[in-house]
């Protein structure tokens, strides 16, 4: 039993190290950020995941690194939500195996994306490739979709809760949207806004990550 598990892991190390999943290549262009006073920057051509890993790709992930079980990551990377939508440190209900894997912290993301010689796109890249895809020239799927994405620098933008002053400035959340540069584009701004309120151990139902590679 022990020879076919061993055979079982190196197998699965093989495949979604060497193949994890279809990429689509990002030309390069120039990435305008969405608040007014943030200079455009310039995205350099590279690929990126046309989905988010999903729990099976996960889960062979952490059969060859166990470091990233459940039951053994330290607190330190991936706090005590890291997985909990698992049945057990390496079961999941047969229904979600294809979806999106979501409970899994900025430091469990990144090291899946080394393990398959990838890495996480930065905020410029995963911003510019999704104004692409409205565009209708690229095929990313669920980009955004019902779940948030890690990326590389998710923390180099930090906004504050409220812009404005005065007796009612803490009854509504979000007014620093009329910051950007189309204050109707609340999507983008809530987007922001998450991700200068993570850490990098956090781990939530609506989270997960694909990865990227330079070209």
């Amino acid at each position: 039993m022990r020879v076919w598990l061993v055979f079982l892991i190196l197998c699965q190390t093989a495949l979604y190290a060497g193949n994890p999943g279809r990429t689509q290549m990002i030309p390069a262009g120039i990435f305008v950020p969405f608040f007014k006073d943030t200079a455009p920057v310039r995205v350099h051509t590279f690929y990126l995941d046309q989905m988010a890993v999903t729990n099976r790709e996960f889960l062979a992930f952490v059969n060859a690194r166990p470091e990233w079980r459940r039951d053994r990551a330290k607190r330190i990377f991936a706090d005590a939500a890291y997985l909990t939508h698992w049945h057990s440190a390496l079961e999941f209900a047969d229904s979600i195996a294809e979806q999106p894997v979501t409970n899994v912290s900025f430091f469990a993301s990144r090291a899946y994306c080394a393990w398959v010689g990838k890495r996480l796109p930065g905020l410029a890249e995963w911003e510019y490739a999704l104004e692409q895809n409205r565009n209708g020239t690229l095929n990313l799927l669920d980009m955004p979709g019902k779940n948030w994405e890690w990326v590389a620098d998710f923390n180099s933008v930090m906004l504050p809760a409220e812009s404005r002053t005065g007796a009612d400035k803490d009854l509504f959340c979000g007014g620093s949207v009329a910051n950007g540069k189309d204050a109707r584009d609340y999507a983008t701004y809530m987007r922001y806004a998450f991700r200068s309120s993570l850490r990098a151990n956090y781990n939530t139902a609506n989270l997960g990550f694909r990865c990227a590679r330079d070209q």
